[in-house]
Protein backbone atom coordinates (compact mmCIF):
# COMPACT_ATOMS: atom_id res chain seq x y z
CA UNK A 1 0.00 0.00 0.00
CA UNK A 2 1.84 3.11 -1.10
CA UNK A 3 -0.96 5.82 -1.24
CA UNK A 4 -0.44 8.04 2.05
CA UNK A 5 -2.86 8.55 5.01
CA UNK A 6 -3.44 11.08 7.42
CA UNK A 7 -5.20 8.46 9.88
CA UNK A 8 -6.47 4.66 9.68
CA UNK A 9 -8.92 3.52 11.64
CA UNK A 10 -9.67 -0.04 13.50
CA UNK A 11 -12.33 -2.27 14.39
CA UNK A 12 -15.64 -2.93 13.83
CA UNK A 13 -18.04 -2.17 10.46
CA UNK A 14 -21.77 -3.10 10.61
CA UNK A 15 -25.30 -2.68 9.17
CA UNK A 16 -27.37 -1.07 11.60
CA UNK A 17 -31.06 -1.66 12.08
CA UNK A 18 -32.78 0.60 14.49
CA UNK A 19 -36.25 0.76 16.00
CA UNK A 20 -37.85 4.05 17.91
CA UNK A 21 -39.94 2.33 20.75
CA UNK A 22 -42.40 3.64 23.35
CA UNK A 23 -43.83 0.41 25.12
CA UNK A 24 -41.01 0.01 27.61
CA UNK A 25 -40.11 1.01 31.07
CA UNK A 26 -36.93 2.26 32.97
CA UNK A 27 -35.76 0.68 35.86
CA UNK A 28 -34.00 2.83 38.38
CA UNK A 29 -30.30 1.03 39.42
CA UNK A 30 -28.54 3.61 40.80
CA UNK A 31 -27.09 1.10 43.92
CA UNK A 32 -24.93 -0.15 40.78
CA UNK A 33 -22.42 2.52 39.28
CA UNK A 34 -21.81 0.69 36.86
CA UNK A 35 -25.48 0.14 35.32
CA UNK A 36 -28.13 2.80 36.80
CA UNK A 37 -30.48 2.36 34.25
CA UNK A 38 -32.05 -0.89 33.00
CA UNK A 39 -34.50 -0.77 29.99
CA UNK A 40 -37.44 -3.57 30.64
CA UNK A 41 -39.80 -5.11 27.68
CA UNK A 42 -42.26 -7.42 28.55
CA UNK A 43 -40.82 -10.68 28.27
CA UNK A 44 -42.50 -13.13 25.97
CA UNK A 45 -44.97 -10.32 24.51
CA UNK A 46 -44.51 -8.29 21.17
CA UNK A 47 -43.42 -4.77 21.26
CA UNK A 48 -44.58 -2.30 18.47
CA UNK A 49 -41.91 0.22 17.25
CA UNK A 50 -43.10 3.82 15.91
CA UNK A 51 -40.49 3.64 13.17
CA UNK A 52 -37.71 1.94 11.62
CA UNK A 53 -34.71 3.02 9.39
CA UNK A 54 -31.70 1.33 8.12
CA UNK A 55 -28.15 3.22 8.40
CA UNK A 56 -24.39 1.78 8.69
CA UNK A 57 -22.34 2.59 11.94
CA UNK A 58 -19.25 0.47 13.86
CA UNK A 59 -16.70 2.37 15.56
CA UNK A 60 -14.05 2.13 12.64
CA UNK A 61 -16.29 3.31 10.25
CA UNK A 62 -18.42 6.32 12.05
CA UNK A 63 -14.63 7.64 13.30
CA UNK A 64 -13.38 7.65 9.65
CA UNK A 65 -16.38 9.29 8.45
CA UNK A 66 -15.67 12.08 11.11
CA UNK A 67 -12.39 12.45 10.73
CA UNK A 68 -13.21 12.81 6.64
CA UNK A 69 -15.42 15.04 6.92
CA UNK A 70 -12.94 17.08 8.63
CA UNK A 71 -10.23 17.05 5.63
CA UNK A 72 -8.10 14.13 6.09
CA UNK A 73 -7.68 11.20 3.95
CA UNK A 74 -8.81 8.15 6.21
CA UNK A 75 -8.22 4.65 5.44
CA UNK A 76 -10.60 2.08 7.35
CA UNK A 77 -9.46 -1.26 8.43
CA UNK A 78 -12.45 -3.81 9.10
CA UNK A 79 -13.27 -7.51 8.10
CA UNK A 80 -16.69 -8.27 6.66
CA UNK A 81 -18.18 -11.30 5.89
CA UNK A 82 -18.78 -13.03 1.91
CA UNK A 83 -21.92 -11.46 1.91
CA UNK A 84 -24.14 -8.64 0.48
CA UNK A 85 -24.32 -7.02 3.97
CA UNK A 86 -20.68 -6.81 3.75
CA UNK A 87 -20.03 -5.50 -0.11
CA UNK A 88 -23.11 -2.80 1.05
CA UNK A 89 -20.86 -1.95 4.14
CA UNK A 90 -17.78 -1.37 1.78
CA UNK A 91 -19.94 0.69 -0.70
CA UNK A 92 -21.04 2.76 2.04
CA UNK A 93 -17.57 3.83 3.05
CA UNK A 94 -16.42 4.06 -0.78
CA UNK A 95 -18.98 6.07 -1.30
CA UNK A 96 -17.69 8.91 1.96
CA UNK A 97 -14.45 8.80 0.26
CA UNK A 98 -12.74 6.24 2.71
CA UNK A 99 -10.28 4.01 1.33
CA UNK A 100 -10.85 0.03 1.88
CA UNK A 101 -7.80 -1.41 0.59
CA UNK A 102 -6.85 -2.83 4.28
CA UNK A 103 -10.46 -4.38 4.01
CA UNK A 104 -10.45 -7.77 5.59
CA UNK A 105 -13.27 -10.43 3.58
CA UNK A 106 -13.89 -13.68 6.38
CA UNK A 107 -15.49 -16.43 4.49
CA UNK A 108 -18.22 -18.57 5.60
CA UNK A 109 -18.76 -15.45 8.28
CA UNK A 110 -21.86 -13.20 8.51
CA UNK A 111 -21.03 -9.62 8.37
CA UNK A 112 -22.03 -7.56 12.05
CA UNK A 113 -25.35 -6.70 12.08
CA UNK A 114 -26.80 -4.29 14.98
CA UNK A 115 -30.56 -3.92 15.81
CA UNK A 116 -30.98 -0.21 17.78
CA UNK A 117 -33.62 0.35 20.20
CA UNK A 118 -34.18 4.06 20.73
CA UNK A 119 -36.59 5.08 23.40
CA UNK A 120 -38.28 8.50 23.94
CA UNK A 121 -35.58 10.14 24.46
CA UNK A 122 -33.05 9.25 21.71
CA UNK A 123 -31.19 7.26 23.89
CA UNK A 124 -30.02 4.14 22.65
CA UNK A 125 -29.81 0.44 23.72
CA UNK A 126 -27.53 -1.66 21.22
CA UNK A 127 -28.14 -5.42 20.33
CA UNK A 128 -24.86 -6.04 18.72
CA UNK A 129 -24.10 -9.21 16.24
CA UNK A 130 -20.51 -8.96 15.76
CA UNK A 131 -20.15 -11.31 13.11
CA UNK A 132 -16.87 -11.34 10.83
CA UNK A 133 -15.64 -7.95 13.49
CA UNK A 134 -14.67 -10.73 15.33
CA UNK A 135 -12.51 -12.48 12.70
CA UNK A 136 -10.73 -9.00 12.33
CA UNK A 137 -6.50 -10.51 12.16
CA UNK A 138 -3.61 -8.15 11.98
CA UNK A 139 0.22 -9.01 12.03
CA UNK A 140 3.09 -6.24 13.51
CA UNK A 141 4.24 -6.49 10.30
CA UNK A 142 1.92 -4.93 8.36
CA UNK A 143 0.66 -2.48 10.75
CA UNK A 144 4.28 -0.98 10.93
CA UNK A 145 4.47 -0.75 7.15
CA UNK A 146 0.87 1.15 6.46
CA UNK A 147 1.48 4.52 5.35
CA UNK A 148 -0.14 6.82 8.23
CA UNK A 149 1.43 7.79 11.48
CA UNK A 150 -1.82 7.64 13.38
CA UNK A 151 -4.03 5.20 14.26
CA UNK A 152 -7.27 5.34 15.79
CA UNK A 153 -8.33 1.67 17.38
CA UNK A 154 -12.24 1.26 18.64
CA UNK A 155 -13.27 -1.69 19.69
CA UNK A 156 -12.17 -4.78 19.19
CA UNK A 157 -13.47 -8.56 20.03
CA UNK A 158 -12.96 -12.24 19.28
CA UNK A 159 -10.51 -14.17 20.44
CA UNK A 160 -7.57 -12.41 18.53
CA UNK A 161 -8.49 -9.27 20.18
CA UNK A 162 -5.72 -9.02 22.46
CA UNK A 163 -2.81 -10.44 19.65
CA UNK A 164 -4.53 -7.88 17.40
CA UNK A 165 -4.18 -5.10 20.07
CA UNK A 166 -0.14 -5.93 20.84
CA UNK A 167 0.33 -5.92 17.59
CA UNK A 168 -0.83 -2.35 16.28
CA UNK A 169 1.11 -1.09 19.77
CA UNK A 170 3.93 -2.47 18.71
CA UNK A 171 3.55 -0.44 15.37
CA UNK A 172 5.39 2.57 16.71
CA UNK A 173 2.32 4.41 15.33
CA UNK A 174 0.93 7.77 16.94
CA UNK A 175 -2.26 5.60 18.64
CA UNK A 176 -5.66 7.10 19.56
CA UNK A 177 -7.72 4.70 21.89
CA UNK A 178 -11.56 4.25 22.52
CA UNK A 179 -11.54 0.96 24.15
CA UNK A 180 -14.47 -1.59 23.95
CA UNK A 181 -16.04 -3.69 26.24
CA UNK A 182 -13.83 -6.36 26.00
CA UNK A 183 -10.79 -4.23 27.16
CA UNK A 184 -12.03 -2.83 29.31
CA UNK A 185 -13.02 -6.79 31.28
CA UNK A 186 -9.32 -7.01 30.87
CA UNK A 187 -9.26 -4.58 33.62
CA UNK A 188 -6.71 -1.39 34.54
CA UNK A 189 -3.53 -3.71 35.55
CA UNK A 190 -2.99 -5.75 32.22
CA UNK A 191 -4.01 -2.60 30.24
CA UNK A 192 -1.24 -0.06 31.49
CA UNK A 193 1.42 -1.00 29.59
CA UNK A 194 -0.97 -0.42 26.44
CA UNK A 195 -2.13 3.10 28.08
CA UNK A 196 1.36 3.39 28.61
CA UNK A 197 1.86 4.34 24.55
CA UNK A 198 -1.41 5.96 24.17
CA UNK A 199 -1.36 9.41 22.93
CA UNK A 200 -5.37 9.87 22.95
CA UNK A 201 -7.69 7.82 25.26
CA UNK A 202 -11.19 8.97 25.10
CA UNK A 203 -13.73 7.86 27.23
CA UNK A 204 -17.12 8.05 28.92
CA UNK A 205 -17.43 8.09 32.31
CA UNK A 206 -19.09 4.94 33.08
CA UNK A 207 -16.05 3.55 30.77
CA UNK A 208 -13.46 5.47 32.85
CA UNK A 209 -14.90 4.21 36.43
CA UNK A 210 -15.34 0.48 34.83
CA UNK A 211 -11.75 0.67 34.41
CA UNK A 212 -10.85 2.01 37.54
CA UNK A 213 -13.40 -0.37 39.16
CA UNK A 214 -10.99 -3.50 38.16
CA UNK A 215 -8.48 -2.06 40.15
CA UNK A 216 -9.22 -2.92 43.98
CA UNK A 217 -7.23 -0.22 45.88
CA UNK A 218 -9.03 2.41 43.22
CA UNK A 219 -12.38 0.37 43.45
CA UNK A 220 -12.66 1.67 47.19
CA UNK A 221 -12.66 5.39 46.03
CA UNK A 222 -15.32 4.67 43.50
CA UNK A 223 -18.31 6.87 45.22
CA UNK A 224 -15.69 9.87 45.22
CA UNK A 225 -14.51 9.61 41.50
CA UNK A 226 -18.30 9.36 40.22
CA UNK A 227 -19.00 12.37 42.09
CA UNK A 228 -15.42 14.49 41.08
CA UNK A 229 -14.85 13.99 37.30
CA UNK A 230 -11.62 16.15 37.99
CA UNK A 231 -10.21 13.72 40.45
CA UNK A 232 -11.57 10.91 37.86
CA UNK A 233 -9.52 11.90 34.85
CA UNK A 234 -6.71 12.84 37.27
CA UNK A 235 -6.40 9.76 38.84
CA UNK A 236 -6.95 7.70 35.78
CA UNK A 237 -4.27 9.78 33.80
CA UNK A 238 -1.84 8.52 36.49
CA UNK A 239 -1.47 4.80 34.41
CA UNK A 240 -0.19 6.56 31.50
CA UNK A 241 -1.77 8.73 28.42
CA UNK A 242 -0.43 11.21 27.40
CA UNK A 243 -3.75 12.85 26.80
CA UNK A 244 -6.99 11.44 28.35
CA UNK A 245 -10.77 12.90 27.32
CA UNK A 246 -13.75 11.92 29.76
CA UNK A 247 -17.18 12.60 28.13
CA UNK A 248 -19.88 13.09 30.33
CA UNK A 249 -23.14 13.30 28.22
CA UNK A 250 -24.92 16.69 29.03
CA UNK A 251 -22.10 18.23 30.72
CA UNK A 252 -19.50 17.66 27.92
CA UNK A 253 -16.27 16.84 28.45
CA UNK A 254 -12.62 17.37 30.17
CA UNK A 255 -9.29 17.24 28.72
CA UNK A 256 -6.10 16.41 31.04
CA UNK A 257 -2.85 16.24 29.61
CA UNK A 258 -0.76 15.99 33.15
CA UNK A 259 -0.55 19.72 33.04
CA UNK A 260 -3.97 21.54 31.76
CA UNK A 261 -7.60 20.51 32.38
CA UNK A 262 -9.58 21.77 30.25
CA UNK A 263 -13.37 21.47 30.28
CA UNK A 264 -15.76 21.96 26.87
CA UNK A 265 -19.16 22.20 27.63
CA UNK A 266 -21.40 20.52 25.86
CA UNK A 267 -23.57 22.48 22.65
CA UNK A 268 -26.97 23.19 23.37
CA UNK A 269 -29.54 21.41 21.50
CA UNK A 270 -33.34 21.65 21.30
CA UNK A 271 -34.32 17.80 21.10
CA UNK A 272 -31.93 14.42 21.37
CA UNK A 273 -33.45 12.95 18.17
CA UNK A 274 -31.21 9.87 18.44
CA UNK A 275 -27.39 9.16 20.42
CA UNK A 276 -26.32 6.55 18.20
CA UNK A 277 -22.59 7.06 16.94
CA UNK A 278 -22.43 10.16 19.13
CA UNK A 279 -19.13 9.08 21.12
CA UNK A 280 -17.55 8.04 17.97
CA UNK A 281 -18.21 11.97 15.87
CA UNK A 282 -16.74 13.21 19.21
CA UNK A 283 -13.30 11.02 18.67
CA UNK A 284 -13.20 11.13 15.08
CA UNK A 285 -13.40 15.04 15.60
CA UNK A 286 -11.80 15.94 18.35
CA UNK A 287 -8.36 13.70 16.46
CA UNK A 288 -8.45 15.31 13.02
CA UNK A 289 -8.70 18.62 14.42
CA UNK A 290 -5.89 17.56 17.01
CA UNK A 291 -3.92 16.65 13.49
CA UNK A 292 -4.70 19.08 11.43
CA UNK A 293 -4.31 22.57 14.49
CA UNK A 294 -2.71 20.73 17.20
CA UNK A 295 -4.77 23.32 19.32
CA UNK A 296 -6.73 21.38 21.85
CA UNK A 297 -9.05 23.45 22.91
CA UNK A 298 -10.17 24.26 19.60
CA UNK A 299 -10.44 20.48 18.85
CA UNK A 300 -12.38 19.91 21.82
CA UNK A 301 -14.92 22.95 20.16
CA UNK A 302 -15.09 21.19 16.91
CA UNK A 303 -15.95 18.12 18.22
CA UNK A 304 -18.57 19.12 20.37
CA UNK A 305 -20.56 20.80 17.71
CA UNK A 306 -19.85 17.56 15.84
CA UNK A 307 -21.52 15.86 18.02
CA UNK A 308 -24.32 18.09 18.73
CA UNK A 309 -25.14 18.05 15.21
CA UNK A 310 -25.07 13.65 14.83
CA UNK A 311 -27.30 14.19 18.08
CA UNK A 312 -30.20 15.61 15.79
CA UNK A 313 -30.35 13.16 13.15
CA UNK A 314 -31.18 9.18 13.03
CA UNK A 315 -28.57 6.89 12.61
CA UNK A 316 -24.42 7.24 13.54
CA UNK A 317 -23.37 9.18 10.58
CA UNK A 318 -26.13 10.87 8.76
CA UNK A 319 -25.58 14.23 11.35
CA UNK A 320 -21.85 14.15 10.81
CA UNK A 321 -21.25 18.03 9.61
CA UNK A 322 -18.60 18.55 6.53
CA UNK A 323 -15.73 20.60 8.71
CA UNK A 324 -12.85 20.23 6.25
CA UNK A 325 -12.79 23.45 5.07
CA UNK A 326 -13.63 25.30 8.75
CA UNK A 327 -10.96 23.24 10.67
CA UNK A 328 -7.59 24.77 10.22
Amino acid sequence: MNKHFDLITIGGATEDISVIISDYRLIDNQKEILAKKLLAIEYGAKTIVQESFVEYGGGAANLALAAQRCGLRVASLIAIGDDRRGQDILDNLKTNQINTSLSQVVPRQQSALSVILIGQDGEHTIIAHRGANDWLSIKQLDAKQWNSPWLYISSLSGQKWLKNLTALFGSHKKIAWNPGQAQLTLGLKKLQPFLEKTELLILNQDEALQLLASHQSEKQQLNIYSQDIEQLIKRLWYYGPKLLVITVDSQGAWAYDGQKMIHQPAYPIKKIIDTTGVGDAFGGTLLASLIKTGNLKKSLRWAAKQSASVLTQRGAQSGLLNLSKAIH
